[in-house]
């Protein structure tokens, strides 16, 4: 008993920090869904792992958010397999930018533990050059074919589902992550590339499949590689 008692205060000051960061990001939130005009079509399979890390986190599913005007939000997904889903959620409300990054937490056995949250930095170049990055590589216009099998036929590997709600409108898209392979999963790893590095704190490390810290590694080993 005592034992659960001192850990009380622990667990408050996790639920409330989740709490106070959805409040803070969803505050002006629309209650209206926006229209659906295209999803990926493993929708159904990602769909599942997606609900399960927002509802555990306590914020709204994209698809529920309807925005409109200038203002819009893109949620990134990279993931392996269970409880290796992580997220990056991009919002420009108001004229102002801001970013959350959502990820499992798991004990040794790889059982799911809690869904952790925590805002981003603004990204060292500025969120305009960043977000201009990610617009390069087609973010906002990928997949440019609907039905391209070198990218959706298949769902192994590192996985990369993006979510856009704007203008209220609904759309998502799935890709796999691969450098070798089709134009657009190449863009899309390289999308990937682009918010790891960003958001890094440089204090992490890559054991596993770690987003942020494993685009770090594989950027010095493409550094430190033979020309």
């Amino acid at each position: 008993m005592f034992r659960l008692t001192k850990r009380i205060p622990a667990i408050l000051v996790i639920v409330f920090g989740i709490a106070a960061v959805s409040y803070w990001f969803f505050r002006d939130e629309p209650s209206q869904s926006p229209d659906i005009v295209s999803i990926s079509r493993f929708d159904s399979i990602f769909s599942k792992d997606h609900k399960l890390a927002t509802d555990m986190a306590d914020l709204p599913a994209l698809r529920e958010v309807s925005l409109s005007g200038d203002d819009f939000e893109v949620r990134i997904w990279r993931i392996f397999s269970l409880p290796t889903l992580e997220g990056v959620f991009l919002r420009h409300i108001d004229g102002e930018w801001s970013g959350l990054h959502l990820r499992f937490r798991a004990d040794e056995q790889g059982e799911i533990l809690r869904a952790q949250v925590e805002q981003l930095k603004t990204p060292e170049s500025g969120w305009l050059l960043f977000w201009g990055e990610l617009v390069g590589k087609g973010i906002m216009l990928l997949p440019y074919t609907p039905e391209n099998e070198c990218d959706t036929r298949y769902i192994d590997g590192i996985i990369y589902v993006v979510e856009i709600s704007q203008n209220g409108t609904y759309r998502n898209y799935q890709l796999k992550e691969d450098l070798f392979e089709c134009r657009e999963s190449k863009q899309m790893t390289e999308i990937g590339e682009i918010i790891g590095l960003a958001f890094d704190n440089g204090q992490e490390k890559c054991t596993r499949y770690e987003w942020f810290p494993c685009m770090r590694e594989r950027k010095a080993q493409s550094v430190d590689a033979p020309k």
